[in-house]
């Protein structure tokens, strides 16, 4: 699969990761599909817990809260894996990509004009995006 997000300080191809997070990324996947006329993309990664580092957030400029950094390895490497996922396919959907934070309810806080969806278990996260057409602001 050959795919890139970028955004104003980051553009990095997947083939990139394991340089930027060596052995934390595995085996990505992108899938495509249609429900009720609504073109959606999922992104599947593998991830390896232990090949887990913080300073990961950084390299992938992906927002790291004080919250998150009290928190056990295990939450953070699987949140990190989630917002990676959702930053690929954004950029696949919009052509960059942008910040998703953590609303009160802990859902992801999506941008107008996309909706979504993370989810994540032991060693494996998906996203799913697509481009919300009435251009408000979900929270899921």
């Amino acid at each position: 699969m050959t795919s890139c997000f970028s955004d104003t300080k980051t553009n990095i191809e997947i083939a990139e990761l394991d340089t930027l997070c060596p052995r934390f990324v595995q085996k990505p996947a992108i899938y495509t599909f249609a429900y009720k006329d609504i073109k959606l993309e999922a992104l599947l990664i593998s991830f390896d817990i232990n090949a887990f580092q913080p300073f990961f957030y950084q390299r992938l400029n992906i927002i790291y809260t004080p919250q998150l950094q009290k928190s056990v390895t295990k939450r953070q490497a699987e949140f990190l894996a989630g917002r990676l996922c959702v930053k690929l396919l954004m950029h696949r959907l919009l052509g960059y990509s942008t910040p998703v934070p953590i609303s009160p309810d802990r859902s992801p806080s999506w941008p107008v004009g996309v909706t979504g969806s993370i989810s994540h278990s032991n060693n494996h996260a998906i996203a799913t995006l697509t481009q919300n057409q009435n251009k408000k602001r979900t929270f899921h």
